[in-house]
């Protein structure tokens, strides 16, 4: 079987959803290209053609052009494109893609999800969905234990936001010489919403406690760093998608923040964020909403907090608390994932489906 994505671009679902089980899919025999160009000879020999967040109206023509080939199309998305909030700066984008996108998602044979919620809001437009849901890639986990003390991040300076280096061989040692406590949140600019809910938390969390470290990944906003003393805040550059694994592990996380707005659009979201810090053994401490709870159970594979900030704090004090509770928290949700969410385990759910797909049986799978 050759398989053809077609990425639109080179970001975190690019790279979940394309290049990491690509990768594994060559052990099945699968061979597969990488595409962000449309012409005949990227759409020419393969058996199938994935259009991962493709919107363009030129993709309807080229759609078209495999089918008539015979080849088939799965159309693969991650995101609940019909229910952007009007506070998510992208939502322009897709208010003026969205009747292209329903017409590549209705000629699809196949399209293809990450949960339960994104297949109910996209069965509205195609009945043939599957999910399969985002992995991770243990073989990246396990290197970077080999050469963690002798990596470099790039922390940012609160007034001027240039960069300087901060040596991993530091952030280790002072967790082993001062007792630090770290505690941080990775993302883009399109989480503005969600890290609204720790303005108040956080401050709370570094006043009681001042062995506490917070660090700030990519996005952050002014009413929630501005709130926290500077000797325990540390703004971390972001990074490229492959280099992001690396980036949690060098911030030796002790517990990883996943907020998320109650919102239509949030139900959509992937539990991602939290399956990335439980393969580094980071207790992950989320909001009691969508897909979190498919993967979270409190005191056993990390924590669901309520909108009240005091659940926050209660639970966070706790983790701050007890190492022993960190301990056994982080170890049970990476056996979790390391056995359920773990792509070197999990590829085979992916070449069944475009298998399936070419056979004629994908509504079977």
């Amino acid at each position: 079987m050759k398989v053809t994505f077609f990425i639109s671009d080179w970001g975190g679902c690019g790279y979940y959803r394309c290049v990491v089980p690509a990768q594994y899919l060559i052990r099945g025999g699968v061979q597969f290209q990488i595409q962000i160009e449309y012409k005949p000879q990227n759409i020419d020999g393969a058996d199938v053609i994935v259009l991962q967040r493709q919107f363009d109206e030129k993709v309807l023509a080229w759609q078209k052009y495999a089918k008539d080939k015979n080849i088939k199309v799965i159309f693969e998305c991650d995101d609940d494109i019909f229910h952007v909030p009007a506070w998510n700066p992208t939502k322009a984008h897709w208010q003026k893609v969205k009747k292209t996108a329903i017409q590549i998602i209705q000629n699809s044979d196949l399209v293809t999800v990450t949960n339960s919620a994104l297949k109910k809001e996209f069965s509205k437009y195609n009945k043939n969905i599957h999910i399969l849901e985002n992995s991770i890639d243990f073989k990246v986990v396990k290197q970077l234990e080999e050469r963690d003390y002798f990596l470099q991040v790039s922390e940012l300076d609160h007034k001027t936001l240039k960069r300087k280096p901060l040596p991993v061989s530091k952030i280790i040692n002072e967790k082993a010489e001062l007792g630090t406590i770290n505690i941080g949140w990775a993302g883009s600019f399109t989480h503005e919403r969600d890290l609204l809910i720790l303005k108040d938390i956080l401050p709370n969390i570094c006043k009681r406690n001042p062995q506490v470290m917070v660090y700030m990944a990519g996005f952050t906003i002014k009413d929630l760093i501005s709130k926290i003393p500077p000797k325990q805040l540390r703004l971390i550059e972001g990074v490229d998608t492959p280099k992001y694994l690396p980036l949690l592990k060098s911030m030796h996380l002790d517990i990883g923040l996943c907020p998320v707005e109650q919102h239509i659009f949030n139900e959509g979201k992937s539990n991602l964020k939290a399956l990335e810090y439980l393969s580094l053994k980071i207790v992950p401490v989320a909001s009691d909403f969508g897909s979190y709870r498919d993967i979270l159970e409190n005191y056993k594979t990390g924590f669901l907090c309520s909108d009240n900030p005091d659940d926050w704090v209660t639970v966070l004090q706790k983790l701050i608390d007890s190492k022993e509770l960190r301990e056994n928290v982080a170890q049970d949700g990476y056996n979790l994932v390391e056995k359920s969410f773990n792509i070197e385990h999990t590829w085979t759910k992916w070449r069944d489906v475009y298998q399936g797909l070419v056979n004629g049986t994908s509504s079977l799978l």
